[in-house]
């Protein structure tokens, strides 16, 4: 009977450090989602030869990739690590601007256009 009681005291402590553990990783989250938002930067992603180029104006970064779908994903760890750095100085978002896109009618060869040059 003895030896069921340890065994159960045993059970109970382990549990209640299992439970402690939780809690504090739990809380150390909850202040981590409550000092942060989700923020969407623009993103431009144009074609240059083979590569993909991806382009953040608002933070004037630019990263590429061989694909679409990787130059996204290295403009956007690039954006994090930059976040991230605390050596590098950087204006409140709040502070800057949403880029206007819109397009400018120009004459423009057939040549050109067609890479003809």
């Amino acid at each position: 009977m003895i030896s069921f009681i340890k065994n159960d005291l045993t059970y109970l402590s382990i549990l209640s450090r299992v439970y402690t553990q939780i809690q504090k990783r739990y809380t150390v989250y909850m202040e981590y989602r409550e000092s942060s938002i989700q923020f969407s930067f623009p993103i431009i992603i144009m074609k240059e030869g083979r590569w993909f180029v991806a382009e953040c104006p608002t933070l004037n970064l630019a990263s590429q990739g061989k694909t679409e779908k990787e130059a996204k994903g290295n403009i956007k760890h690039l954006i994090q690590e930059y976040l991230a750095d605390p050596d590098t100085p950087k204006t409140a978002l709040k502070e800057t601007y949403a880029p206007l896109f819109t397009s400018i009618p120009v004459q423009v060869s057939k040549k050109i256009l067609h890479g003809k040059t």
